[in-house]
């Protein structure tokens, strides 16, 4: 469980809203748009990583769309949190089989016959 901080983005220095915004196009509409989810749906944890209120964290393709820098303490949380996850993703799918439902999809996939390769955890399935 994230430890939370009562520490809405828009009191939050680091996080400042300095880059130019393209004029009268999608990507300006878009980019306010993406400012305003930031200011409001978002809470900073305690290691300085920025996540929606859901609990994701923040891409920090958000932050460039929203034509604003990236926090750097975001930006080390974002790559931590996602090697843990991606650790406890290979460790759960290491040793389990595929269901019969995927087997099928695979073989309409690849054809039968077809070697698959899981490319989180390298396990070879024979289709």
């Amino acid at each position: 469980m994230l430890a939370l901080v009562e520490k809405p983005l828009v009191h939050w220095e680091p996080f400042r809203f300095n880059k130019p915004m393209p004029v009268g196009s999608y990507e300006h509409g878009n980019a306010l748009r993406l400012r305003e989810h930031l200011r409001t749906d978002t809470y900073v944890d305690k290691d300085g990583g920025i996540h929606w209120n859901m609990g994701n964290f923040v891409p920090p393709s958000v932050f460039r769309e929203a034509c604003c820098d990236c926090p750097p303490e975001h930006e080390t949380a974002y790559k931590a949190g996602t090697a843990k996850f991606l650790k406890a993703y290979h460790k759960q799918e290491r040793n389990r089989v595929p269901s019969d439902e995927e087997r099928y999809e695979m073989r309409a996939a690849f054809g039968s016959g077809a070697t698959v390769v899981n490319v989180f955890t390298g396990r070879r399935t024979r289709t």
